[in-house]
């Protein structure tokens, strides 16, 4: 069956599709993991796709959270950035 050149490049340069790993490392696992002579745990904690993809998350916020506290010392004054000329008066009493 034939690809039509126009779906092919579509197939081949297009957006790809995020991939979420659903393998976790279960307490079973891991007590299994520590019968066997050589394995090594943590290292498969380390090494695991899921372990990747949070540490990564968690760079990408830090990295948000830098750009939104940079952006926040750039702010001179509140009211500019609301574009609130009102004088508000607060009264206790």
């Amino acid at each position: 069956e034939k690809v039509e050149p126009e779906t092919a490049k579509v197939m081949f340069l297009g957006q790809s599709t995020k991939i979420f790993s659903a393998f976790h490392l279960g307490y079973n696992m891991l007590i299994n993991l520590m019968r066997l002579e050589g394995a090594n745990p943590d290292y498969m904690i380390q090494r695991s796709f899921h372990q990747f993809q949070k540490d990564r998350a968690a760079l990408e916020i830090q990295d948000q959270k830098r750009d939104l506290e940079a952006e926040l010392t750039r702010i001179e004054d509140l009211r500019s950035v609301v574009q609130d000329d009102t004088q508000h008066g607060f009264n206790i009493d």
